[in-house]
């Protein structure tokens, strides 16, 4: 068992393996919830202080995103994970990935290939604290 710098909760390898495990579940909650606008499930997964960075640089606040998804402003229609890392750090998951998104945003339909990033924080429960995406750019 090695302690974690920072202090808090002693890490191992297999917690940290655990851990992941987890965060692989919540992530696909996550998304999935996101497809189908539901903000019970999303006002479960999102901390109260998460913030949402768009990949148009757009930065939003819970409520401020919860609610767009609860209107329809936002309506997923995919997202298709390409590729995912975690790394766990004692009590804080830092979730890398690549993935498409195809969205509705009042009604003008977007695709985008995307990096994403998603930082996931244990206070009592996990919570995603931060989101952001980064388009990738379109070569020629």
């Amino acid at each position: 068992m090695t302690a974690n710098p920072e202090g808090g909760t002693p890490t191992t390898a297999a917690a940290a393996t655990a851990a992941a495990a987890v965060i692989v579940e919540l992530e696909d909650r996550r998304l999935q919830a996101t497809l189908d606008a539901d903000v019970g499930a999303l006002t479960t997964l999102l901390a109260e202080n998460c913030i949402y960075v768009h990949a148009t640089a757009l930065v939003e606040d819970k409520g401020g995103y919860l609610q767009k998804i609860g209107h329809g402003v936002y309506a997923y229609r995919d997202i298709t994970v390409l590729d995912r890392s975690i790394t766990i750090c004692g009590r804080t998951a830092v979730v890398s990935y690549r993935y498409t998104v195809q969205v509705a945003v009042s009604g003008e339909v977007v695709s985008m290939d995307s990096l994403g990033m998603a930082v996931w924080a244990m206070r009592g429960q996990w919570e995603l604290v931060a989101f952001q995406a980064t388009p990738v750019p379109v070569t020629r």
